[in-house]
């Protein structure tokens, strides 16, 4: 006789299957769910019978009988019965049988998704989760703004077995699988490799809520990995072949929607170090040095502070929760350099879409336009028909009111004098956006946006170019100052008291064909006398990317005018013509052809302060993969009148030898001044070696680079060795790297960097680290020394 359990309660949840609804009794207990296995087999087509031992249901394909006695079910594979148990055994209640959803999926073979707060079941459906091989999908933290993707880098780096590390808050260095290093830094659009600009990303790198994010456009450009997103799955798709991918294991069902928890507070990443002499500047542990340098002559800064003065560090915290049953989360980056002290980047958002309340201290991006972007305090209050972020709402509506603040400086200059400009800047508005599906592969997408910007000055320093002429001229009594009067015409011919900003962004996309944008932003405003007439200037965008995700060509077009304002310092952006187009080939995932053009002109209205110029970026790489190698061909060219011309090219081979690697590259890059003088010329070598066994690794290599200095016929070297061993939950990381202090100097800075950790806790590791920099090989005397802690993610 079978026992009758008790539950701590019980409702009726829906089961949707296609576009049919049934109610299903379900129960709960010690916070399970629990659902009525014969309604939920009568909604998915099968007979349910009654036997001795339980119930057996009659699918269309197979058929299964479940065992209440011994929480077991029996199922035919392959001709042969296979006897096998349920992951939590079944509860009985009223004589009518309950299974968990975790036991769903492995007695009805059937994916299933679970909403929590519309408390619906449906049977789980993914083209990808389906078809294997090719592609993969992979689950990454990301954020939404302005209709644009932005992906957790730290969060994609841990699923594709990317090493990240960082000392700064604002840098971040990556680890590829081919063991070159990129650094991204947060503001900047351009990727950083060997302290050289390697590619320009389509946006810049953003820190919200204390991590870097980059766009879904941008991570081709970074990792070298075709991703595109599933909007259904909120999973990122990639390439099954990629380096080092992880296999993650899939749940029993996948819950949606948000369940209720206590409060719990995470530390993420904690790092702490102290240095002699203390830093002035934020630099990575291995370059310590740059903490310290005095950009004039070279030499270390020594703030004269002691004690707890030296001591540095950066923590990023994050605490999750639930209020009045909704969720509750912040995140924070806090960083101390020397004695200084501040919260970086950091957030405080309760609700869920149909409500939802954020504060924040991060970045505000308009629209996707070119260096239109700040870091803000910044108060919102948004709604959306998508009550719980599901994406099933056709059309979806959102709205969003806010208000924010930033302080920001600008540099202006006239042929008279030039002024150096702190201003505090508020903004207030409201946005609204809608979007369309039109089908599974056709979707439309409209923003609205007003922005009404208030522009506070705090401090002015003036000071005329030629005041040693002038005073000669008319006497050294006289007063050589710029009067109020003066200041404030120079500071509102670029900033006026007010301006207001409109933004219209408008998307369509159809899948694996075309996928174009329109943004069109307008300003108006008017100078300081309520008697001049309104100024009027826009900025517009437009963008297209056609082709399918293996091959594809993204153009895109702007054209800001030199009187338009928006967000922050308008020097950054104004008076800017753009032209950029990014091809992207796949032949057979053996062989990938992808590059990128930009030029942007400058200045072509020839307004006062804005500097005319031109430049030009153009990038091309060669990427062959086989079994037993891999070929990659580099070339990059910059070309600005302003700053000079920039050639770089590398090649990369890979040969690997069952479980290990040998790896060879080659780099050269020549740099001419605007003047077209060959100013620098470099050439490069590495190697490296990598063996791979359970559960040690170890990978050595070294860099060497020849640099020669035409104009001064001085040549300089710079050299590299690294060592990384992994045993079993130990980790080890050895660096001594040679580089001159200054090329203009014969000194050289010896630099060596020991870090060893250990394994501590899911996905963590804590780190001790010594950095040691001298002018001497043997690094006695040091110019400085870093001594720390640090306890971070692990992702190898």
């Amino acid at each position: 006789m079978l026992l009758n359990h008790k539950a701590d309660a019980q409702m009726t949840i829906d089961l949707v299957v296609s576009s049919d609804t049934f109610s299903i009794p379900a129960a709960e207990k010690n916070g399970n769910l629990y659902v009525d296995a014969v309604k939920v087999a009568e909604g998915l087509g099968a007979k349910a019978t009654t036997v001795a031992s339980g119930v057996a249901f009659k699918f269309p394909k197979f058929n299964v009988t479940l065992n209440l006695y011994d929480s077991t079910y029996l199922s035919r594979e392959k001709g042969t019965l296979k006897k096998r148990s349920l992951k939590d055994s079944p509860l009985v209640l009223n004589g009518i049988a309950y299974v968990s959803l975790a036991s769903l999926k492995t007695l009805f073979r059937q994916d299933f998704v679970y909403h929590l707060q519309r408390k619906v079941l449906s049977p789980a459906s993914s083209e990808y989760a389906r078809r294997g091989g090719e592609f993969r999908e992979i689950p990454v933290k990301h954020r939404m703004v302005n209709q644009k993707l932005w992906v957790d880098v730290q969060s994609l780096a841990d699923a594709l077995g990317v090493v990240v590390y960082s000392a700064q808050t604002n840098r971040f260095n990556l680890v590829l699988p081919d063991f070159s290093i990129l650094e991204l830094r947060v503001g900047e659009k351009r990727v950083y490799k060997r302290q050289d600009p390697y590619r320009i990303l389509e946006d810049p790198v953003l820190l919200l809520s204390g991590s870097p994010h980059i766009s879904l456009a941008s991570i081709e450009q970074v990792f070298g990995l075709n991703a595109t997103w599933n909007n259904s799955s909120k999973k990122l798709i990639v390439s099954a072949f990629y380096g080092r991918l992880k296999e993650l294991e899939p749940a029993d069902v996948q819950l949606m929607g948000y369940e209720p928890e206590k409060f719990k507070v995470d530390v993420e990443r904690v790092s702490v170090y102290y240095q002699e002499p203390a830093p002035t500047h934020s630099a990575q542990h291995d370059q310590a040095y740059e903490s310290v340098r005095d950009f004039l002559t070279n030499d270390p800064i020594d703030p004269g502070t002691k004690g707890f003065g030296r001591v540095s560090g950066e923590t990023l915290v994050g605490a999750t929760g639930s209020l009045f049953k909704a969720p509750l989360e912040t995140r924070g980056l806090f960083e101390k350099l020397g004695q200084e002290s501040q919260l970086v980047n950091g957030t405080v958002e309760w609700g869920f879409p149909l409500l939802h309340v954020k504060g924040a201290r991060e970045y505000v991006t308009f629209g996707g336009l070119n260096n239109q972007f700040d870091s803000m305090d910044q108060a919102i209050l948004s709604h959306s028909t998508d009550h719980y972020g599901d994406g099933d709402k056709n059309p979806q509506m959102d709205f969003r009111m806010f208000y924010g603040q930033h302080d920001f400086t600008m540099f202006m200059s006239s042929s008279l004098f030039s002024q150096t400009v702190d201003f505090r800047q508020r903004m207030a508005g409201g946005a609204a956006q809608a979007r369309w599906d039109f089908s599974s592969t056709q979707k439309l997408g409209v923003n609205i946006e007003h922005y009404h910007f208030s522009n506070e000055t705090k401090e002015i320093s003036s000071e005329y170019h030629v005041d040693d002429f002038l005073a000669e001229l008319l006497g050294s009594d006289l007063d050589i100052s710029a009067s109020a009067g003066e200041e404030r015409s120079l500071i509102s011919d670029f900033l006026t008291q007010e301006h207001s900003t409109t933004l219209t962004d408008v998307n369509y996309m159809l899948q694996d064909m075309l996928q174009a944008s329109l943004t069109f932003a307008l300003s108006h405003y008017r100078e300081d006398s309520a008697l001049r007439p309104w100024t009027v200037d826009h900025d517009v965008k437009a963008r297209a990317v056609v082709g399918s995700r293996a091959r594809r060509v993204d153009f895109s077009f702007e054209r800001v005018g030199p009187r338009y304002k928006s967000i922050g310092n308008p020097l950054r952006y104004q008076d800017k013509t753009i032209y950029r187009a990014a091809p992207y080939w796949d032949f057979n995932r053996i062989w990938k052809v992808f590059g990128e053009f930009r030029h942007e002109v400058i200045g072509e209205s020839n307004r006062p302060g804005i500097l005319k110029t031109e430049n030009t970026f153009a990038f091309l790489g060669n990427s062959l993969l086989f079994s037993q190698n891999a070929y990659s061909f580099t070339a990059t060219h910059f070309n600005s009148k302003l700053f000079g011309r920039r050639w770089d090219g590398s090649f990369d081979y890979t040969r690997y030898i069952g479980r290990d690697s040998l790896g060879f590259g080659s780099t050269l890059s020549s740099q001419w001044t605007s003047s077209l003088l060959l100013f620098r010329r470099s050439y490069g070598g590495r190697i490296n070696y990598q063996i791979l066994r359970p559960g040690v690794q170890i990978s050595a290599g070294q860099e060497l680079t020849q640099i020669y200095y035409n104009t001064v016929n001085k040549m300089r070297w710079e050299s590299l060795s690294k060592i990384i061993v992994q045993y079993k939950k130990f980790r080890s990381n050895l660096q001594y790297e040679i580089q001159p202090k200054y090329f203009l100097e014969e000194d050289v800075l010896h630099t060596a960097h020991v870090r060893v950790g250990r394994q501590a806790g899911k996905n963590k590791m804590l780190n001790l680290f010594y950095t040691r920099t001298s002018l001497n090989a043997n690094l006695s005397d040091p110019e400085i020394w870093r001594l720390g802690l640090e306890w971070t993610a692990d992702f190898y």
